[in-house]
C-alpha cells in the first residue's frame, strides 16, 4: 500500500475541514444581515423615545427584540461568532435601545421606577456596561429635549441620574481585555458631565435674568 492511500482518511478530514469553514462563512453571513437589521431597530426605538413616539419606539422594539432572538438561536452552538467583537458591538446596541426605552416610558412618573440589567436582557456583564455608556450619551439627548421645553427643573433631575451612574463607574480599574476602552469611556464621560451642568447653569442663570426683568417690568408698567 503507498504512502497516498495510507493518508486517505486524513485527507478527508482535510475536506471536512473547508466543509466546516464554508458552514462557519454561511452562519456569518446570516449574522452580519442579522446585526444590521437589529443596529437599524435599535437606532429606530432610540430616536422615537427621545422624541416621545413610545408607540412606535415600542413596535420597532419588539422587532428588535425578535430579531436579535433570532440571531442568538442561529449562532448558538457556534462560539466563534456567539463570543466575537461584532457581535458584543451589536448587543451593546440592543441594550442601549432597551435601557432608552424604558427610561423614556418611565422617567416622567413621579413614581419610583428601574430599568432592564444584564440578566433580563440576556447579555453578558461586558456588554452591558458598553450599553450603559452609550445609555449615558442619549440622556444627555434627553436632557437637552427638556431644556428646549423649558423644564430646567427636570433637566437637571435627568443630569443628576447621569452623575451617579458615573460615579458607579468611576474609579474601577477593568482591563481592556475585559471591556474595551473601559476607562476612555469613563473618561469621556466625565467630559460630558462637565460640560453639560456648566451648560445647565448657564441656562438657568440666563433663564432667573429674564424672569427677573419681566418681573420688575411688570411692577414699573403697575406703577
Amino acid at each position: 500500500m503507498n504512502a497516498l492511500r495510507r493518508l486517505d482518511e486524513f485527507l478527508l478530514k482535510i475536506d471536512e475541514l473547508f466543509e466546516e469553514l464554508e458552514r462557519l462563512t454561511d452562519k456569518r453571513e446570516l449574522m452580519l444581515k442579522a446585526t444590521r437589521d437589529v443596529l437599524k431597530y435599535a437606532r429606530d426605538v432610540i430616536n422615537y423615545s427621545i422624541i416621545g413616539k413610545l408607540e412606535k419606539a415600542k413596535k420597532c422594539l419588539n422587532e428588535l427584540r425578535e430579531t436579535k432572538n433570532t440571531l442568538m438561536r442561529k449562532i448558538e452552538d457556534e462560539p466563534r461568532l456567539k463570543y466575537s467583537g461584532n457581535l458584543r458591538d451589536t448587543l451593546k446596541e440592543y441594550v442601549e435601545a432597551e435601557l432608552v426605552f424604558n427610561f423614556a416610558l418611565q422617567y416622567r412618573s413621579e413614581k419610583r421606577f428601574t430599568l432592564p440589567d444584564w440578566k433580563e436582557l440576556n447579555v453578558s456583564v461586558e456588554t452591558y456596561i458598553l450599553g450603559l455608556f452609550d445609555f449615558i450619551g442619549e440622556l444627555k439627548r434627553i436632557l437637552m429635549k427638556e431644556v428646549k421645553q423649558g423644564d430646567i427643573d427636570r433637566a437637571w433631575a435627568i443630569f443628576e441620574i447621569m452623575q451617579a451612574l458615573h460615579t458607579r463607574f468611576e474609579g474601577k480599574i477593568i482591563l481592556n481585555s475585559i471591556v474595551p476602552g473601559y476607562k476612555s469611556k469613563v473618561d469621556s464621560i466625565r467630559r460630558l458631565l462637565i460640560n453639560t451642568e456648566e451648560f445647565l447653569i448657564k441656562i438657568e442663570s440666563e433663564s432667573n435674568v429674564i424672569r427677573a426683568l419681566r418681573e420688575k417690568d411688570g411692577e414699573e408698567n403697575k406703577n
